[in-house]
């Protein structure tokens, strides 16, 4: 079994959590998203934007494993919050790693134990191996959005209503795209619209 998993994945390290700890300063410097479209419907974003993606991807780890066929955020997601979270300049990040179906297959074989085991290895992952091994989408709700509230456990959380964004990795170009957006006035209207989209992008 540990030869299989080693074949599903190499280790390094992956991206998505409220556990991140790191010394870098935050950097108010607003993100803005000047996308430009391209013919296969997706928008090119711009540099601020790709580095703020890379980043949550880079530094989450707290991923939990779906039989959809993915990993994804677990709990709160990838919180904003400067002081817990430096690293994530752009907003509150809700980022899902698909699988390929074959990968897919096999995981969805493994014991729980295996999948802690396989667990562990996806959230130790870098942020080439996450690339190169799944295809990444985030869905963020800009911090623009986001109100601080010292006496809640998510400290930064959207007021309805608020816009929710999805950004899409494309690996035949190796960039992020901005796919799709929605104004969500009802907070089931959020997760539902989110699974439609993941249904969609499935492989």
């Amino acid at each position: 079994m540990k030869n299989q998993l080693k074949l599903l994945f190499t280790a390094g390290s992956i991206a998505i959590c409220l556990s991140c700890n790191n010394s870098d300063s935050f950097n108010h410097k607003k993100v803005t998203d000047t996308s430009v479209e391209k013919k296969d419907g997706h928008k090119e974003i711009s540099k601020d934007v790709t580095a703020a993606l890379d980043s949550v991807l880079m530094n989450c780890r707290d991923y939990a494993w779906f039989d959809d066929g993915w990993f994804r955020t677990a709990y709160s997601g990838y919180v904003y919050d400067p002081e817990l979270n430096p690293q994530n300049k752009i907003g509150w990040c809700d980022v899902v790693l698909i699988c390929n179906q074959s990968d897919k297959v096999k995981l969805q074989r493994l014991s729980d134990s295996a999948m802690d085991r396989q667990i562990t290895i996806v959230n130790k992952m870098d942020l080439v191996n996450i690339k190169d091994s799944f295809n990444p989408i985030i869905f963020v709700v800009d911090k623009t959005y986001l109100r601080f509230n010292k006496d809640l456990e998510l400290r930064y959380a959207p007021n309805l209503p608020y816009l929710r964004k999805m950004y899409q990795y494309i690996k035949s170009d190796g960039r992020w795209h901005f796919s799709d957006s929605i104004m969500i006035t009802k907070e089931e209207d959020d997760s539902r619209w989110k699974d439609e989209k993941l249904a969609r992008a499935k492989l």
